[in-house]
């Protein structure tokens, strides 16, 4: 399981990798922590001379007490400390549990989040470049999805925010890639991206399906704002659709 979510694992989250290696490294410095700290505080004081001996024997009895399941005795009887011994010498299983938990939330976990989004909506689907998004997102509340309109925009997206679920769009599948962000339940899909075609499609696709959220276009040629734009509203107009068409440049 651990290599196959491994082989999950792509440029678009490493930085969400790089957050659970560290909360998993600091799951083991904890367990470490309350394991040396525990069986110091269980055990009689060193003889003179022999503290050096006593803190690298501590420290190996931590160590190996950690990755087995065991458990050791506290000769002083300090609950406190008893405790500790036990919490701290099941670290190996509360690691195996949180890397569970990682691997499930990014396989199940997010083809459910998905899921809930389809079926409850009330998101937004935003489609473009970090640059180009970056003053929507601040006016958008509730979830977002990010429909990138490639690959390297999508590293991009995902360097900002790693946390966001991230699509690099497929322009021959665009249909099924909405389909599965949830847009003919969301309340917004902005079509924003710096290519008018592609966002051309994004709107046909949306349009397409029966919903009841705003359509926001982005188109900077005025060519292709003359030849699409009109068809598109008429379109909008006859399934109750609010479509807004923008640019930047005119």
């Amino acid at each position: 399981m651990l290599w196959r979510f491994w082989g999950k694992i792509s440029a678009v989250n490493r930085r969400r990798l790089a957050f659970y290696a560290g909360l998993l490294l600091l799951l083991v410095l904890l367990g470490f922590a309350l394991t040396w700290w525990a069986l110091a505080a269980c055990a009689p004081p060193p003889l003179p001379g022999d503290e050096l001996w006593t803190i690298r024997r501590t420290v190996a009895a931590a160590l190996a007490l950690m990755f087995r399941f065991g458990s050791a005795a506290c000769f002083a009887q300090v609950p406190t400390a008893e405790a500790a011994l036990w919490l701290g010498s099941r670290t190996f299983g509360v690691l195996l549990v949180g890397l569970a938990l990682i691997v499930l939330w990014e396989t199940v976990g997010r083809t459910a989040r998905l899921g809930w989004y389809r079926r409850r909506g009330g998101h937004a689907v935003l489609a473009g470049t970090a640059d180009d998004l970056a003053g929507l997102v601040r006016r958008v509340s509730g979830g977002v999805l990010y429909l990138a309109p490639d690959r390297l925009a999508a590293l991009d997206l995902a360097r900002a925010r790693p946390f966001a679920e991230v699509t690099a769009a497929d322009t021959h599948g665009l249909p099924s890639q909405l389909a599965r962000l949830g847009a003919s339940a969301a309340r917004l899909v902005a079509a924003t991206t710096r290519h008018d075609l592609v966002n051309i499609a994004i709107a046909e696709a949306v349009l397409d399906r029966p919903a009841s959220g705003e359509l926001l276009l982005r188109l900077e040629q005025g060519s292709v704002r003359a030849l699409s734009s009109h068809r598109l509203r008429q379109r909008a107009e006859e399934l109750g659709r609010a479509l807004s068409v923008v640019s930047l440049t005119a």
